[in-house]
């Protein structure tokens, strides 16, 4: 690490202590490049017909030509953003033009940042450069991403940025405040579990069937293609041994979806780290390139602990710290904390150090079920189905085959009750938990002084029983309390209108 003498010296060489415009690194180049061909890998899915349709030329010349020139395209828009690219540092905050054909000035304040995340990619740890992502209170435009920083120079700022903000909330912090002992790690055996419970491996199947859906379109692959290819010894099985084949190729699919989530489990949250730093938490993962993000504890709006089926099995959730937010997908300081395969007390304590929340455990808390009309009504839904596939089936099939709508109508209404029966609502002190799921469990943690708006919708069925829908909206999310008495839920909205006149809580 640098001397703070010598991080002093660098602040002011690259113009942070006076009034010039910076320019960034030509290595700049490099990380606009890398960002540019992952979005372009990203959206494969959507090109694929006409990669394949361009690998189906005589000549090898034609997608080599595509290939460069998209290469020299992205190479190209890389340095023309890197030399229209122009930022200064000024007493209030930051101060930045960029655009290649339109340009734009977007004047960052110190107390408008929010949170600051160090980009560590593996192409520029042999040169010791990082880059530095601020995203502001506005929207997702006014992010700035300043790459190939010297390192001691991208901690320097970004602890210049957290005294600014503290300043100017009235707090005094010590410069050189250590950060609290470690809170929560993850080893090579959680992230193995997070890689089997989580949805990665579905959402990689899912996109392979958009490709395959869109590959037969464009090279005129039909059901008759496809079984030309087949030897005749297949074509000659029976029904059983298809079908046992079929199974085996199945499996062998699914295990290597589920390896895939794996590896992707331990490539993104490998050296997972997550501390207590005076203003909130700062936490670092990362194989290749590193991630360290600091997000800011007042700006926690609600805190989701999820569970899925398989989750549930290894008894194992995620917790995430949902913020105000208004990253999209593929920016870089796309704030998103998520701490994967926690236990039940990890994640109570991790709950607890976000929200203030110590009044309850969340697992065993005291839940009241909603009105029994929302059990009601989906088991009518069931009904008028049941009684229409019944004739239908009878008229068109064997008696037996209507074992299988039956078997499914059946499977549904047990699940719509074990959904009610876990669907509950619990208030502690200043505290709002609303718990879901069927299999595996959901809880939303609110902190009530921090709602921005309520309403109640009401239909006139449910205004029959006297039954509402309570929501309440957040920064970061609307959270929909359904088929609440109407006595419970004026209550509750007059008690959170209370705390947040009585308890104001800056959220900013």
């Amino acid at each position: 690490m640098f001397s703070r003498l010598r991080a002093r010296r660098l602040l002011e060489s690259d113009g942070v202590g006076d009034a010039e415009w910076s320019k960034l690194s030509n290595w700049a180049v490099v990380y606009f490049s890398f960002r540019g061909l992952r979005q372009s890998v990203t959206n494969a899915y959507a090109l694929a017909p006409f990669l394949i349709a361009t690998l189906r030329a005589d000549s090898l010349w034609v997608p080599a030509s595509l290939l460069s020139a998209g290469l020299l395209v992205i190479l190209g828009h890389s340095w023309l953003v890197v030399r229209r690219f122009e930022y200064q540092w000024s007493g209030s905050g930051l101060i930045v033009k960029q655009g290649i054909f339109q340009r734009a000035q977007l004047d960052l304040e110190f107390s408008r940042i929010q949170n600051v995340s160090v980009l560590r990619p593996f192409y520029f740890k042999p040169l010791g450069l990082v880059s530095l992502a601020i995203e502001s209170a506005g929207s997702s435009e006014e992010e700035v991403t300043l790459a190939a920083l010297d390192g001691a120079l991208a901690e320097s700022l970004r602890q210049r940025i957290a005294q600014a903000r503290s300043e100017s909330q009235g707090l005094h912090p010590e410069p050189d405040a250590p950060i609290d002992p470690l809170l929560i790690e993850r080893s090579f055996r959680d992230l193995v579990l997070h890689g089997l419970s989580s949805n990665q491996a579905w959402l990689v199947l899912a996109g392979l069937l958009g490709v395959y859906s869109q590959l037969s379109q464009s090279l005129n692959i039909g059901a008759e293609s496809i079984l030309a290819l087949m030897p005749e010894s297949v074509l000659e099985s029976t029904g059983a041994q298809i079908f046992l084949v079929g199974l085996l190729l199945f499996a062998i699919g699914l295990i290597l979806m589920l390896g895939f989530s794996v590896l992707a489990s331990l490539f993104i949250y490998a050296n997972f780290q997550l501390h207590r730093v005076p203003e909130g938490f700062t936490v670092g993962h990362g194989t290749l390139s590193r991630r360290e993000l600091t997000v800011r504890r007042r700006r926690i709006q609600t805190v989701v602990v999820q569970q899925n089926w398989i989750a549930r099995f290894f008894c194992r959730f995620n917790v995430k710290f949902e913020q105000i937010s208004h990253s999209q997908g593929g920016a870089d300081g796309e704030q998103k904390l998520l701490v994967p395969a926690v236990t039940m007390t990890q994640s109570q304590g991790l709950v607890e150090s976000a929200l203030d929340f110590s009044q309850a455990s969340i697992e065993a808390g005291s839940y009241g079920r909603v009105s029994a009309l929302y059990l009601r009504k989906r088991v009518y839904w069931l009904a008028l189905i049941f009684l229409i596939t019944v004739p239908v089936t009878v008229m068109n099939f064997s008696q037996w085959v209507l074992l299988v709508p039956s078997t499914v109508l059946a499977w549904l209404g047990w699940a719509a009750y074990r959904g009610w029966q876990i669907l509950g609502v619990a208030v502690h002190q200043e505290h709002l938990i609303l718990r879901s799921g069927l299999i595996g469990r959901s809880y939303v943690v609110v902190p009530l002084s921090k709602v921005q708006r309520v309403k109640t919708t009401q239909t006139p069925l449910m205004r029959r029983r006297r039954v509402v829908h309570l929501r309440l909206a957040l920064a970061s999310r609307v959270v929909t309390l359904p088929y609440l008495r109407v006595q419970t839920a004026r209550q509750l909205a007059d008690y959170i209108l209370y705390l947040v006149e009585a308890r104001p809580k800056s959220w900013m």
